[in-house]
């Protein structure tokens, strides 16, 4: 069976995008041990990119 080591995590300046940081912990929790979130410029309208550290 192959293990996933990685996620991305593609976020877009939507509305939605308030709920990233909660969807990279979540993520972690799954046992994801490297989540890479890639923001579009726009990301930074919706989220503070520290929230994503």
């Amino acid at each position: 069976m192959t293990r996933h080591t990685t996620a991305y995590l593609l976020i877009s300046g939507a509305a939605t995008a308030a709920r990233a940081p909660d969807i990279l912990r979540g993520l972690v929790a799954l046992g994801f041990p490297t989540v890479i979130a890639i923001p579009t410029p726009n990301t930074a309208r919706v989220v503070a990119f520290n929230d994503l550290a």
